[in-house]
């Protein structure tokens, strides 16, 4: 397998925390998940996400992002009864919540975009 292009020009290491799933003890109550924390190698391109469902008088609602581009599968926030945390990406200090992912299965040039919001501050 080729390794992709994206990832022999401006790679960088990115830290990426998955949650766990939460479980009930044996008393019947429930136990936080815990997270694992590993290192992949990604391309990390700027992204500017626009939230028109937050503009209004007070102007543009644009909330910083980034993108990234990896071999390593990356995995989102899932609704309904899966209720699965997504992974978060620590890069240059600052937390993402990985928001999108899109595997590309193309058999020479198999990758994964992700784009990442940051965490709000609150």
């Amino acid at each position: 397998m080729l390794i992709p292009r994206f990832l022999s020009v401006g790679s960088t290491t990115v830290t990426v925390r998955r949650t766990n799933t939460g479980s009930y003890n044996t008393d019947g109550r429930w136990v936080e998940p815990t997270y694992t924390e590993f290192t992949i190698t990604a391309n990390v391109q700027p992204h500017l996400v626009k939230r028109r469902d937050k503009e209004g008088k007070a102007g543009d609602s644009s909330q910083e992002a980034i993108k990234l581009y990896t071999t390593t599968p990356l995995s989102m926030t899932q609704e309904g009864s899966l209720l699965k945390k997504g992974d978060k990406v620590l890069w240059n200090g600052v937390q993402h919540d990985v928001k999108e992912e899109y595997t590309y299965v193309m058999g020479v040039l198999n990758h994964t975009k992700a784009i990442c919001i940051r965490e709000e501050l609150v």
